[in-house]
This record gives C-alpha cells, structure tokens and sequence, in this order.
C-alpha cells in the first residue's frame, strides 16, 4: 500500500570492550598410584559498551517519489554502561592408576562470580511493568561440576585402548547482559516539515515509544553443559591407528530474548518501544561420531577423518526474539 523506502545509518551500532585480570595456581602429588592434584583461579573482568539505534538518523519516505520524509527517528540517549565481576573457581582432581592397564579420573570443581547476573540491580521500572523484577536476583551460587574419567588397555601388548569419561562443565556469564538494562535507548520521533496531522502518516508514532529498554529475568544461570564420550584407539599394523569416537552433550541456561511489548502497531504496553527480556532458558544438544585415521612413516604423517553429527537449540544467536 506504501511504497517506501528508508534512507540513514546502520540501524544498530554498538561497541564493546573487556577488561581481564586473571591469577592460577595448580598444584599435584604423587602418593603411590595416585597422582593428586588442586588448583585455584581468580579473575576480575570488566566490560564497558555503548550502543545506539538510528545513531545517524533514520528517515522514512511512505511514497515513492517524495522530496521529504515523512518522518525521521534520531537517537538522543544510547545505551552506556560498566560492568565488573569477580570470578573463582576451584578444583581438585585424583588420577588412579588402578593397574597397568586401568586408569581411573575422579575430580570436582566449583565456579562462582560475584556478578554473574547483575544481582545488585533493581531496575527504575520495577513495578510499572509485570516483567520487570521487583527485587534483587539471587546469585547463582550452586555450580558444583564432578568429572569422570577411564582409560583402559584390555591386553597389554595388544595395541587397543579404550577411553571414556563424563562430566558436568560451567561457563561464564556474559557482564554485558547486565549492562543492557542499566540504561534505555531514547529515539526521537520527528514528524516531516510542515506535517500538521501526525495520524496522517503511515506509521502510528504512538506505536514508536521514545523508551526502549532491556530487562533480564528474575533469575539468572550460569551455561551447564554435560558432556559425555566414549572411545577406542587401535593400532591394527606398524604406522598405523584408527580412532572411534563418540561424544554427546546437552546444554541448559543457555541466554535467548523475548520481545514482552509487542512489535510495530501492537504495543501491549503504550509508551515504551521494544521491550526484550533476557532470560536463561535456553537449551541445546549434540550428538556426534568420529572416524579417524593416521598414517605415520618416520617424521611424516597422514590424517584423515569423517564426522557425523547433529546438533539442535532453541536458537542460533540469542538477539533473535521469541515470542
């Protein structure tokens, strides 16, 4: 009905940057068939970014032909913020050697950030909108990962190995989700020279609120990923080895978004723009199978292989909505 086109900058302009000051100790012992070890690791991170829509304007022309847009929309406040965290993890791992062919992996560790989910921040719409959180996130204090491990030699001058192990493992909160709803991006809607009837135009202006914000759930987990494999290493002739795999993993918590105030003519809630919800609901899987070979002819070597795999989640990136 309305030919149209739009002439500006990007629409979305961002930039990010991350500060990161670590410190590791591991530590391990040999006690007979044991082998011992402990580790510690600290780290502060810092992010700071800054965003912006229609930086250098956007301006909509609802006809072909026309001189003057009908409108423009012009950031006047995007989105500047800081965010830090400390992060700690620890460790402890036993690796037994059973027998000579039978070597057994027990460890345990457990992760947690003091700012993992922007805990400290109670946002200044609290209780003007139903998905806004009220009150302080908890901090997610529950990351404890054991480990598991086997490696395997049936027969000692046959060249087979079989291996395999599970385990739970935990990533880290990305500060910048924290920092998307420190502040709002404020457009400015600006109507063609001369325009006396805004609902004129073929847009609503009601509909293009001059607040867009950013909201994360009332709770907020860490990535958890369990992870599973199995596999085999056969030496069938001199120079050679075949190698079966398989792994299989799920993933949870993982970060997707919601747009909660409707899109372009539908706003549930009038007077505010997009209005996306971060939430750690997401989830993934893979399971995949690997068939490798090796050639080795002195200091040379060839190495092939096939890997079958699929792979399944809620989404691809998690900056694209749901509803």
């Amino acid at each position: 009905i309305y030919p149209s086109a739009c002439r500006g900058a990007d629409f979305f302009q961002a930039e990010s940057s991350t500060g990161r000051l670590s410190i590791r100790e591991d530590m391990s012992i040999g006690i007979g068939r044991h082998r011992l070890q402990a580790g510690l690791s600290l780290a502060r991170a810092q992010v700071d970014t800054r965003s912006q829509f229609f930086g250098d304007g956007m301006f909509v022309y609802g006809a072909d032909g026309a001189t003057v847009p009908d409108f423009a929309l012009v950031n006047v406040q995007g989105l500047a913020s800081g965010e830090a965290s400390t992060e700690l993890g620890v460790f402890v791992e036993d690796r037994w050697s059973i027998s000579d062919g039978l070597t057994l992996t027990l460890g345990l560790r457990y992760d947690v950030e003091t700012n993992g989910s922007n805990q400290d921040y109670v946002s200044d719409l609290a209780g003007s909108l139903p998905f806004v959180p009220t009150q302080e996130r908890p901090a997610d204090v529950n990351n404890v990962a054991p480990r598991f491990g086997f490696s395997w030699t049936p027969v000692m001058d046959r060249p087979l190995v079989v291996r395999g192990g599970a385990g739970v493992y935990y990533g880290t909160s990305s500060l910048w989700y924290g920092g998307l709803e420190v502040q709002g991006n404020l457009n400015a809607f600006i109507p063609a020279p001369g325009v006396s009837r805004v609902e004129d135009l073929p847009v609503d202006p009601a509909t293009i609120a001059v607040d867009s914000r950013n909201v994360m759930g009332e709770e907020w987990e860490a990535v958890r990923t369990v992870q599973g494999s199995m596999g085999l290493d056969w030496g069938p002739a001199p120079g050679w080895t075949v190698t079966v795999e398989g792994v299989a993993s799920s993933s949870a918590n993982l970060p997707i978004q919601r747009q909660v105030n409707g899109n372009g003519f539908n706003r549930l809630y009038p007077g505010y723009g997009n209005f996306f919800q971060l939430l750690s609901a997401g989830s993934a899987r893979s399971r995949l199978v690997t068939l490798g070979v090796r050639r080795q002819a002195g200091t040379s070597f060839v190495d092939a292989h096939y890997t079958l795999s699929k792979s399944e989640a809620t989404n691809d990136l998690w900056f694209q909505s749901i509803t």
